[in-house]
């Protein structure tokens, strides 16, 4: 696998190639490495780039009549070997164009850019979508890297309080059930996630939150505009926590098989549409 690093005094970054997701943060001040390793028992990735579409649902999807289905959940870009467009010590520009194989999954012609940036103890990620024909294209994008726990609880601290949503552990595409945070802060635990499967924050108030681990190194995460935040994590026992800012929506019960007519779908043109998140090390 190839690996590409940006790195400064305070942080090494490494992304791969292949997928154009995160391997490795790398605290070198406290000399850690801050995100989940995989593990094959828990979880065997570390990240994932979410793109064209969120989630997987059961019997695919249509455009204009005809149906297609995805291999794994979360799109294409997965599989996917990016081009390396720009590579400077501390930024990374990373391309992926539509190609055969994607066209047979997901019909429209993309261009996605991947833009790592860091900027003292953090790192941001643009996304950053276009379609060359004009469009309009539908899509949806997305974070999942997971970082590690530490220990078998965490908390998250909201900027405002929240209410949050419950998907239940029997799949994605159900309606959630409703669960109120009234201070603000949300404690987590391998329970949380056997009883809920995942969290969901719908068009959040708050513009960051803050995780801390069991060892009180914490990490804020900035929302910038996304509409949707999803937290899930301790998948088997797995010591992990992904915090997943999302530009779309996992679908719920009774949605339109017409890709175009989802929840929470963009449309793409010629024009980019940037979509961007932060996580800052504290």
């Amino acid at each position: 696998m190839c690996r590409l690093p940006i790195e400064n005094d305070a942080l090494r970054v490494e992304v791969a190639q292949m997928g154009g997701n995160l391997v490795s943060v790398y605290d070198k001040q406290r000399k850690k490495e801050l995100l989940w390793q995989g593990d094959l028992k828990t979880w065997r990735f570390q990240d994932v780039v979410i793109f064209p579409l969120i989630g997987l649902p059961g019997g695919g999807y249509d455009v204009q009549g005809k149906t297609y289905q995805f291999s794994m959940p979360h799109g294409v870009a997965r599989w996917e070997t990016f081009a390396v467009e720009e590579h400077t010590p501390q930024r990374l520009v990373l391309r992926l164009e539509s190609n055969a194989e994607t066209l047979r999954r997901y019909p429209f012609r993309f261009c996605l850019r991947l833009i790592y940036q860091l900027t003292g103890k953090a790192y941001s990620l643009t996304y950053a979508v276009s379609c060359p024909e004009g469009g309009p294209m539908p899509y949806q994008v997305g974070a999942h890297a997971g970082f590690q726990t530490a220990g078998e609880e965490v908390t998250i601290q909201f900027e405002k309080a929240e209410p949050i949503f419950c998907y239940p552990y029997d799949g994605l595409i159900h309606r959630p059930a409703e669960l109120l945070t009234p201070d603000g802060v949300l404690k987590l635990s391998k329970k949380v996630f056997d009883e809920k499967r995942s969290l969901v924050l719908q068009r959040p108030k708050s513009s960051f939150c803050t995780v801390t681990r069991s060892d009180s190194i914490q990490l804020r995460y900035h929302l910038g505009n996304a509409p949707v935040l999803t937290i899930w994590g301790f998948s088997n026992g797995g010591r992990f926590l992904c915090v997943e800012p999302w530009w779309g929506i996992c679908e719920g019960e009774g949605t339109s098989r017409e890709l175009a007519e989802k929840e929470l779908m963009y449309f793409a043109s010629t024009d980019e549409n940037c979509h961007t998140y932060r996580c800052e090390i504290l």
